[in-house]
């Protein structure tokens, strides 16, 4: 069975409003006008230009590791005069 282009859509949408992957498809010029005109809408949410606190999480983790090493060793070598 077929899914109508309004189906392709909404499961577009769908998917961009609960932060999934949209599924890739063969789209026509209306449907593709339809899914810029949503992801400019999800993009326009309050919030939507914020990091996910995950990524940030891995960010920090990955930064301060190392930074925290090299200031121990640092503290460690300094005179203390």
């Amino acid at each position: 069975m077929t899914d109508s282009p309004a189906d392709r859509v909404a499961r577009f949408v769908d998917d961009l409003l609960h932060g999934r992957r949209p599924r890739r498809f063969n789209a026509s010029p209306e449907e593709v006008e339809a899914m810029t005109a949503a992801a400019g809408m999800v993009s326009a949410r309050v919030g939507a230009d914020l990091p996910d606190k995950a990524a940030l999480d891995g960010i920090h983790s990955t930064v301060i590791s190392p930074a925290a090493c090299c200031y121990e060793r640092s503290a460690r070598l300094r005179p203390r005069w």
